[in-house]
């Protein structure tokens, strides 16, 4: 059940003492106002991460450097802008394995690693671009992470449909008493207000299997994300 927010409403007395004119200040009304409001992102961040442990470590970098290429070149030709793909790490460490058997000389690997972070603002491509990430052999996917290229614009609506619901709530408590809102004091918007809360994304952290030439085709939907805002306002009220 929605919390009913209270009301404060002050009213000025006009009898003053000893024949002095009227008070004509307005009175105020305080009002919570409370708004919500549900945005669908409009971009997706993928993390792709490629490995590779061999024995030489020249070897082993060139597969992670083409494994990361491949995904590159895919998300480009499926529109992703070149700017938006960013290789984060790459990494290269040596490794002494155990012998095969007792007496057995030690092994030695070397793992290469690579991270390739890909920005994509056209969410209808994002299924697109994890099969490309399967296709060029990725070892783990984190995302889709959705989110908005303009961050504050959940705020914004939110504290918009807040404002509505103060003034609506005002008007009515007004008319209760025989007034009517004549403007508006103050307006406080709460610091706390437009945190998203997720509603329908799809799963993240998906592990990737081994490379296949047609991956089947990977369904994606980005859902809303809600965004909910308090603001206090204070309304100058006066007799209809």
């Amino acid at each position: 059940m929605r919390r009913i927010a209270p009301l404060l409403l002050t009213l000025l007395v006009l009898a003053p003492a000893g024949g002095a004119a009227a008070d004509t200040t307005p009175a105020t009304l305080t009002v919570v106002g409370e708004g919500t409001a549900r945005l669908a992102p409009d971009l997706a961040v993928i993390v792709v991460d490629f490995e590779r442990r061999l024995k030489d470590p020249v070897a082993a970098r060139n597969s992670v450097s083409k494994r990361s290429q491949r995904l590159i070149d895919a998300a480009t030709a499926l529109g992703v802008d070149r700017k938006d793909i960013q290789t984060a790490t790459i990494t290269l460490s040596r490794s002494v394995l155990r012998p095969l058997h007792k007496g057995g000389r030690q092994r030695i690997r070397y793992t290469a690693k690579g991270e390739v972070t890909v920005r994509v603002e056209h969410v209808d491509v994002v299924g697109k671009v994890l099969n490309s990430a399967t296709t060029a052999g990725a070892s783990t996917i984190d995302g889709p992470n959705f989110g908005f290229s303009d961050p504050t614009a959940g705020r914004a609506a939110a504290e918009q449909a807040a404002v509505q619901d103060a003034r609506k709530r005002a008007d009515a408590a007004a008319a209760l008493v025989g007034q009517k809102v004549v403007g508006v004091q103050s307006l406080d918007l709460s610091p706390n207000s437009g945190a998203p809360t997720p509603d329908n994304q799809a799963a993240a952290g998906t592990t990737a299997p081994a490379p296949q030439t047609t991956p089947v085709p990977t369904p994606v939907s980005a859902g809303t994300e809600e965004f909910d805002a308090t603001v206090t306002a204070v309304f100058l009220i006066a007799p209809v």
